[in-house]
């Protein structure tokens, strides 16, 4: 199955989800955004399988000062 990952075509496992994708890629623990085909995806909604040519956007958050 395929996705799209920040603009590039991404295999991903039938049934995987957002949170395992974010594990998957090294960004378990990292401060996220998570833009799923085009809206916001609450933290709460990473659990959900993500969809075949799903677009998906990640965004980290840095912090400064």
């Amino acid at each position: 199955m395929e996705i799209y990952l920040n603009g590039e075509r991404e295999k991903v496992n039938p049934g995987e989800t957002v949170r395992e994708l974010l594990s998957r890629k090294g960004l378990g623990d990292a401060r996220v955004v998570l833009v799923y085909n085009g809206q916001v995806l609450p933290e709460e909604d990473w659990g959900e399988p993500l969809e075949e040519e799903a677009a998906v956007e990640v965004l980290t958050i840095v912090g400064g000062g």
